[in-house]
């Protein structure tokens, strides 16, 4: 390959382009004894120069609070503009269902027909849950995240209840014992849903809220 013409324009290749670019050269140094011509010379004081430039622009690309993970936060900043938003918009829109049923309220309707829709007056039906309510027959329980010595521990004591040990549980579980009793006891996750319950129960909290339903008139 003829090496007088392996760079042009350096500043524009790739970094790939230019590391390889820079090994053919050394090779075909090294194949030649080392002598250098001054094409082959000036070449590598372009790679000099340049290479550096290079690694430092995928450098800062690539870093930590780089140009990747500046570009990152700030699609995150939007994305915190943009939900906030939303959350406007679908607010401002329940606003307007509740004042749409407010007016028709006032006027004595349960429905308003336009040329292509019709609005009727109605009250949308939400539930919530009052955990506090709720006896433990219907809870659900999420464990704390156990390190290995935990989680064994927690198995032996299972199976060793079980009958399946023969042996008590060693001394030095003991702390550990104690520790996983306190872990399962406070760092617990209690979780209850609506349809857990049975209908009507207490802990069961409805909602109306006034709203309207809009139809196209073709479902008329």
């Amino acid at each position: 390959m003829n090496t007088t013409s392996v760079v042009t324009n350096d500043h524009r290749k790739t970094l790939n382009e230019m590391l390889v670019t820079k090994n053919i050269l050394l090779e075909s140094i090294y194949a030649n004894d080392g002598e250098i011509d001054d094409q082959q010379l000036k070449s590598l004081e372009e790679l000099e120069n340049n290479l550096p430039v290079k690694v430092d622009g995928w450098a800062w690309t690539l870093m930590k609070n780089g140009a990747i993970d500046k570009e990152v936060e700030l699609w995150l900043q939007r994305k915190e503009v943009i939900d906030g938003i939303i959350k406007v918009l679908k607010s401002g829109k329940e606003k307007l269902k509740a004042h749409a049923h407010h007016i028709m309220q006032l006027n004595h309707l349960d429905r308003i027909d336009g040329s292509q829709f019709w609005i009727k007056r109605d009250f949308s039906k939400s539930k919530s849950l009052m955990m506090e309510l709720a006896e433990d027959q219907y809870k659900k329980y999420e464990l704390p995240t156990l390190n290995d010595t935990q989680y064994k521990l927690l198995l032996n004591m299972v199976k060793h209840f079980n009958g399946t040990l023969k042996k008590d549980l060693p001394f030095e579980s003991i702390y550990t014992a104690i520790e996983l009793e306190e872990l399962l006891e406070k760092n617990k996750t209690e979780k209850c849903n609506v349809s857990d319950l049975p209908e009507g129960h207490c802990a069961i909290v409805s909602e109306e809220r006034p709203t309207v339903r809009v139809f196209p008139k073709k479902y008329v």
